[in-house]
């Protein structure tokens, strides 16, 4: 059983190639180039330091905890001391 797509003739349809030809054909001469940074935009910075907050308070958050613990210690030992 042959299928109605098969034979149907190669001239309406495009070549196989690259969607975007240029990128095909293009090569950089020297691949070892950095690539020119762009800037950032103001959202993505934002995000950055409203991330790097996030972080900070969670680690405050962390150290606080760390602290109380290592204080409800150490008055446990000089409670059992007495």
């Amino acid at each position: 059983m042959e299928l109605p797509h098969s034979t149907a003739p190669a001239a309406d349809r495009p070549s196989v190639a690259h969607h975007r030809p240029g990128r095909a054909r293009r090569t950089r001469p020297d691949h070892a180039a950095p690539r020119a940074r762009r800037p950032l935009s103001a959202k993505v910075r934002r995000y950055l330091w409203y991330t790097a907050a996030a972080v900070g308070i969670y680690g405050a958050s962390l150290a606080y905890a760390h602290l109380e613990e290592a204080s409800h210690q150490a008055v446990q030992a000089t409670n059992a001391a007495h």
